[in-house]
């Protein structure tokens, strides 16, 4: 046998295999290859199962934690009892917001929000019920939360929105405000979204906080999943196949119209809400716009819309000499003060603009050629809009009531 291994090895180094054997050898190669395939397929495939099945969010981690500030006396919420005691509330998937929070499921229409605390350590968990501290009282707390408002929504009386948030707190619904509804209380408002979505309550084109737990939230009355979004544009791919592959699954034009109509509505509201003065919306675009089974509006993420005020604070400290310097994010551009060199809380484009960006490419496709040049006009002109124009607010008001009135009135003759 080894006698002749050796004379195959001979024949290998000199070149004298016979066709048979030169046959038999490419075979045993493509064997080989045909393995090593199938093999990094199999570790592909486990190693994509091993990702989706661990707890790339630290459920367990998160849910104990909650619970043990719950235990302690620290934090109160309706659904602590649930999650904690009761072991009524499972936290299904998992998934995470633009700025890194955590997005448990609960069931079709509501989802869990919480911060990632993971990275941070148990202390971290501490440090976010550090206040209000042992002895406040409840005049105190109420004065710390309106100075709260005062620093995010501007100067402006804020005493009715702090005693309905003060409301809110009194979980047991006994007149008063414990140690551990107060600091529940205040670190959700520490949260932008919790914050938006309490002024923003009465809205029906927004969801609806329907309990909380500490910091960690409920939120309700979402669009199921497959109406959370209008499309998405976002990347290069989706940009280049968008037309082709996307525009087919929208539903039909009059449907399309009237989620329009309601995200223009939302975008008057934004523009100046009362006494909390205006929202703009930096993280918003086409995956956070949703709509109901009966096609009205409803804005399922709330985490990127920033009071002006917030917005004024995030860049006050940046020093500029142009606009281009006071970005926040790719909508959020605001002006430059050249004298002072400090940016300021105002948009370059107005919310409308953007607006007008997402709802072109989705009320185009199969648009009622009657009111399909009116509709291009109005679009070119919003798009152009910029805050400084000395015509501002006659060119958005003209602007945003054309657009609901033609779409209206069409959609309500098809009806």
């Amino acid at each position: 046998m080894q006698a002749r291994i050796l004379a195959v090895w001979d024949k290998f180094t000199t070149g004298n295999l016979t066709p048979k054997e030169i046959l038999r050898d490419e075979m045993s190669k493509r064997r080989l290859k045909r393995y090593a395939v199938i093999f990094c397929l199999f570790a592909s495939v486990v190693m994509i199962l091993m990702y989706l099945t661990s707890d790339n969010c630290h459920k367990n981690y998160h849910v104990e934690m909650l619970c043990r500030e719950f235990f302690a006396g620290n934090v109160a919420g309706a659904m602590c009892r649930q999650l904690c005691v009761e072991k009524l509330l499972h936290l299904g998937s998992c998934s995470r917001d633009r700025h890194g929070n955590l997005i448990f499921t609960i069931n079709s229409t509501a989802v869990v929000k919480m911060r990632d605390r993971y990275h941070a350590g148990v202390t971290s968990f501490s440090t976010v019920y550090l206040h209000p501290k042992q002895g406040i009282s409840m005049d105190q707390f109420r004065v710390m939360v309106n100075e709260h408002l005062i620093q995010h929504l501007g100067d402006a009386n804020h005493k009715q929105r702090a005693d309905r948030l003060m409301e809110t707190a009194d979980v047991n619904k006994d007149d008063k405000v414990s140690l551990a509804e107060a600091k529940t209380l205040w670190s959700l408002l520490k949260q932008n979204e919790f914050l938006v979505l309490q002024i923003f309550k009465n809205s029906f084109h927004i969801p609806q906080i329907s309990q909380f737990c500490g910091e960690a939230y409920m939120v309700s009355n979402l669009p199921d999943s497959s109406r959370r979004k209008l499309y998405n544009m976002q990347g290069l791919l989706n940009k280049l196949l968008f037309r082709g592959l996307f525009s087919w699954t929208f539903p039909r034009w009059t449907d399309r119209g009237k989620v329009a109509v309601g995200l223009l509505e939302f975008t008057l509201d934004v523009y100046q809400h009362h006494s909390d003065g205006s929202f703009y919306l930096c993280d918003t675009n086409e995956t956070n716009v949703g709509f109901t089974q009966k096609f009205d509006f409803l804005m399922h993420d709330m985490s990127g819309v920033l009071p002006q005020k917030t917005l004024e604070s995030l860049l006050q400290d940046l020093k500029c000499t142009r606009n281009k310097q006071c970005s926040y994010t790719e909508h959020c551009r605001t002006i430059c003060n050249v004298d002072e060199g400090r940016c300021t809380g105002q948009l370059v484009r107005p919310n409308l603009s953007l607006i007008c960006d997402i709802l072109k490419p989705y009320l185009l496709p199969d648009m009622p050629k009657v009111i399909r040049a009116d509709f291009l006009n109005l679009i070119a002109r919003c798009v152009k809009l910029w805050t400084m124009a000395p015509d501002f607010e006659v060119q958005h008001s003209l602007i945003i009531n054309d657009l609901r009135s033609l779409l209206w009135r069409h959609i309500r003759s098809e009806v």
